[in-house]
């Protein structure tokens, strides 16, 4: 079947705002609703800047590197750009264990995780993001549910901005990822999905002010799972509802989106950097490396993160293709 560049926009935004649920409640909800919505329109100005560069330059970043800086230099930074993208992919699945934070068998959630990433990945092109465009409108009405239900616990004292810059640091790490798409997207693909990005800058921004508008601030601070707290309290007519296994189910859901897009963007990055002999075999024998990180990079801290984020689905894609649109201009001139 041959996809049309709308239905290919409506799947890529879909796929994107599927992923970024685990990421706004997970992390997003712990900072200040105003700082996590800056922080979210930061990363959605990169990624929309990456994309328009992308556009001028008629080509993929693979390409662009090596027209950038030469085969070699070029390829050196797609390898950067792989191993970074497959340590997101690890960071995200380790996370995954924080959708079941009171339950003993939440280690099992980073392998199996993997597991289902690796599966999609090593299907027909295009599976994973398949998967996540078919339950991205149910991960949506999960999350409004949740809040629908948290509105009557508002307290208008509790919404007033708070949090650090630090907070937004936070957000914005956590909110780049869909530039992690853009830098495997193959080249000639025309599909425009910034409104996307500045969609999951309201969703982290409606996250926080939930948490912090029912718990309190100083609560939603101090809680390591401000969103999830906020779950185990939510009331309708007056009576406590269990709504933790919904959460929990939509988290993890939202991870394998999440993990899905970062292994694929990871393993497309890698083929381009070099070559394999059993390139379709990639992602399995990905799996146990990524499964050993997952641990590791779910301790990384967000200054790190937030660091590393930044110059490797930031500065580096953006000043990668500024090189190769002078290039062009100079070309034509």
């Amino acid at each position: 079947m041959e996809w049309t560049d709308k239905q290919k926009n409506r799947q890529l935004r879909a796929r994107l705002l599927a992923a970024g649920l685990a990421p706004a409640v997970l992390i997003c909800a712990g900072t200040g609703w105003l700082w996590a919505l800056l922080g979210g329109l930061c990363a959605a100005i990169f990624y929309i800047l990456i994309e328009w560069l992308l556009r001028l330059t008629g080509g993929s970043l693979a390409a662009a590197a090596e027209r950038a800086a030469g085969r070699t230099a070029g390829r050196a930074v797609l390898l950067l750009e792989a191993l970074w993208t497959l340590l997101a992919a690890a960071r995200a699945a380790g996370l995954g264990a924080w959708a079941f934070p009171e339950d003993a068998a939440r280690p099992l959630a980073a392998p199996v995780l993997l597991a289902l990433a690796v599966w999609a990945a090593m299907q027909a092109p295009g599976a994973g993001a398949r998967c996540a465009a078919a339950i991205s409108g149910l991960l949506a009405a999960v999350f409004g549910v949740l809040l629908l239900a948290a509105l009557p616990d508002l307290r208008p004292e509790n919404l007033q901005p708070w949090g650090s810059a630090r907070g937004g640091a936070a957000a914005f790490a956590a909110l780049l990822f869909p530039a992690a798409a853009l830098c495997a997207r193959p080249e000639g693909d025309s599909r425009l999905s910034g409104g996307a990005s500045v969609a999951l800058a309201l969703t982290a921004a409606s996250a926080s002010l939930a948490a912090a508008g029912c718990l309190s601030p100083a609560l939603a601070a101090a809680e390591p799972l401000p969103f999830y707290a906020l779950v185990k309290s939510l009331t309708v007519f007056g009576v406590l509802e269990r709504f933790e296994p919904l959460y929990s189910a939509a988290v993890l859901a939202s991870g394998f989106c999440l993990v899905s897009l970062l292994l694929d963007a990871g393993a497309a990055l890698l083929r381009r950097a070099g070559s394999f002999d059993r390139a379709s075999a990639l992602p399995l024998l990905l799996y146990l490396p990524l499964f050993a990180l997952s641990g590791p990079a779910a301790r990384i801290s967000e200054e790190i993160w937030a660091v590393g984020a930044t110059v490797f689905w930031g500065i580096l894609p953006v000043l990668i293709l500024v090189i190769v649109l002078l290039k062009k201009v100079r070309k034509k001139e």
